[in-house]
């Protein structure tokens, strides 16, 4: 915990009485330097549909645009059955009961999903860090003031 954290930041600590632990912090500033929109990659497991395992089988990576979606209904398969239910001339399944459209341009919220390690980039990990809580933490003050404190619960 920084040396001096904010009132509500020590009240919500002091109220979970204990069942947060393994504290931690960074600055603003460190979480806006981080790399958003370079190429740099880390690896990851992810679980995807049909049409994006689709992609990461022609390209050995995630499409520019992914981001993880986790709406839907979810049964996971091995990759040797993902692959099977894409088995076609098109990328269309032939055994799936459920539609896996090709993954140009399609868009899937059901189905089957794979777990695959992949590289992917910091934006793909979380677009909202960047795009949405950057952002408003910066109305709470400087980069270098604004400190984010994160710990793990039982």
């Amino acid at each position: 915990m920084p040396d001096s954290p904010s009132e509500s930041s020590s009240e919500y600590f002091e109220e979970e009485d204990g069942d947060i632990h393994s504290l931690t912090y960074f600055t603003l500033r460190e979480l806006i330097d981080t790399k958003w929109d370079s190429d740099a990659t880390l690896a990851f497991q992810v679980s995807i549909f049909g049409d994006t395992y689709q992609y990461y089988l022609e390209h050995k990576r995630l499409p520019p645009d992914w981001e993880e979606n986790w709406g839907g209904d979810r049964t996971f398969v091995e990759e040797s059955e993902m692959q099977l239910l894409l088995i076609g001339g098109n990328g269309l399944p032939t055994t799936a009961p459920c539609a896996l459209p090709h993954w140009k341009g399609a868009i899937v919220k059901s189905g089957p999903v794979v777990t695959v390690s992949c590289p992917i980039t910091y934006h793909q990990l979380d677009p909202w860090l960047k795009d949405g809580l950057i952002p408003a933490l910066l109305e709470m003050g400087t980069p270098e003031n604004v400190r984010i404190v994160i710990g793990f619960d039982n």
